[in-house]
């Protein structure tokens, strides 16, 4: 089973699961711009060594996962081990020429994206946003909530009753953020929706409330400074609908070349001398 080597570019927050217990979906690119996703992945539990940041590199064993008919979902065998990390020097210039070295996971559109997915079970993908026009909290169901408690105590006391390690107490995403969008194609359409499931959103409103979480995205979607892409991908129960599970936002051209333009220093007002 060969070694991949793959670059992290998105997780989302941690979710409970009957079967495995905690699990975060992860995604990434290989050397070659190919995009992949590993699931179930116990981010959380792995050893110093295995838990990964985004942008940095992973060695880890992959197999293809039968269950999933996504073609870009892999389950993880064996423990991954942190190899690198890509800087973000130069305006993210490493990380962009990995990202963008592969066009074909790159979508002028939301719609072709979902085009794509009916076709050929597309689940991963990258869209420049143009205009962003509203952004929104849901908050999760009490229902929702509930379930996720309840869960979290009969895992605990699976693990209790065999004698495995504890599980630590997970808090749920009690909301998340949306996000409203046009795509940068002139063609179109507008009224993009999807949830951002980003786990470092997520974290950031979890410990500092909703305000923060969009104050956040309402500072990465000012698109005079941050040249947005959405990385997209799809739910494995429902393979049609789409969250944003990362984000890309370097500083755009025109913003980095106003902020290096010398600023002019107000010349001092001339006196008027007055012969009196």
């Amino acid at each position: 089973m060969p070694v991949e080597r793959i670059l992290i570019w998105g997780k989302t927050y941690p979710e409970l699961s009957k079967k495995y217990g905690e699990v975060v979906c992860t995604a990434g690119c290989r050397e070659d711009g190919t995009p992949i996703r590993l699931y179930p992945v116990p981010l959380r539990y792995l050893p110093a060594f295995g838990k990964y940041s985004l942008y940095n590199w992973i060695e880890v064993n992959v197999e293809r996962n039968t269950t999933d008919v996504r073609p870009e979902s892999y389950k993880v065998v064996g423990m991954p081990r942190v190899v690198g990390e890509m800087d973000s020097k130069q305006n993210w210039a490493a990380r962009r020429e990995l990202l963008f070295k592969n066009p074909a996971w790159h979508y002028p559109c939301a719609v072709d994206l979902r085009a794509a997915q009916q076709a050929a079970k597309t689940s991963l993908g990258v869209i420049k946003v143009g205009q962003v026009e509203r952004i929104w909290v849901v908050e999760r169901p009490a229902d929702e909530l509930r379930k996720h408690r309840a869960l979290m105590q009969a895992l605990k006391s699976r693990l209790k009753l065999f004698d495995e390690p504890q599980m630590r107490d997970l808090d749920p995403q009690e909301f998340k953020v949306h996000l409203q969008w046009r795509c940068a194609h002139p063609d179109c359409p507008g009224g993009h929706t999807a949830g951002i499931m980003d786990w470092g959103l997520a974290q950031l409103g979890r410990k500092k409330g909703r305000e923060a979480a969009v104050s956040r995205m309402r500072e990465l979607s000012d698109l005079t400074k941050h040249d947005l892409h959405l990385l997209m991908g799809n739910f494995a129960k429902h393979q049609g609908n789409f969250g944003i599970i990362g984000m890309w936002y370097p500083q755009t051209a025109e913003y980095l070349a106003s902020k290096a333009s010398p600023k002019r220093k107000p010349r001092p007002a001339q006196q008027l001398g007055l012969d009196l």
